[in-house]
């Protein structure tokens, strides 16, 4: 039926094909619609060494298992964040509450850190912990230039939290 294609079609333009989450496409729809967003963007350090030393089926394993625990943050905790894989080692979660206090801020990257942190992240014989860096944007974004939104978002607004979880190669 064509309708049903129509929302097959949809749904994979909004939907990261690796992860199964949404994606950048789907992160710049959302962002239309909020008043308050708040958006952590995770990124992993070097994913270029791993992609490199192990392979890139190893490389998407990662991030396949990486997305499961961010997943798992994002519906817990209380925080209600929707989250978004936007770029090869790239995810974003997104959240919409009118929160002024700093300290909340830095309790969600310390948890998400925390969950990080404490996982194992294995792919056939390897059993690795992985380097992760945070930035959190508490600001409307203009959506004028949608493609380069978040890359401005990442140079231009002012709460930059940055951490390292353990070294990749320790």
């Amino acid at each position: 039926d064509l309708e049903n294609k129509n929302k097959e079609l949809i749904s994979q333009l909004y939907t990261d094909e690796l992860t199964g989450l949404k994606n950048r496409k789907a992160l710049m729809k959302r962002l239309k619609r909020v008043q308050y967003p708040m958006v952590m963007i995770i990124d992993i350090d070097s994913f270029k060494n791993i992609n490199e030393l192990y392979g890139v089926e190893t490389g998407n394993e990662i991030l396949k298992q990486l997305a499961k625990k961010l997943k798992i943050f994002s519906q817990g905790n209380g925080y209600g964040f929707d989250l978004f894989r936007i770029g090869s080692d790239e995810f974003a979660l997104l959240n919409d509450k009118e929160i002024l206090d700093i300290e909340y801020y830095e309790e969600c990257v310390e948890k998400l850190l925390l969950t990080v942190k404490t996982s194992r992240f294995f792919v056939s014989h390897i059993q690795e912990n992985i380097d992760i860096d945070i930035n959190v944007i508490k600001q409307k974004i203009n959506y004028l230039h949608k493609e380069y939104a978040l890359l401005l978002a990442f140079h231009s607004y002012f709460l930059h939290l940055f951490h390292h979880l353990h070294n990749f190669f320790r």
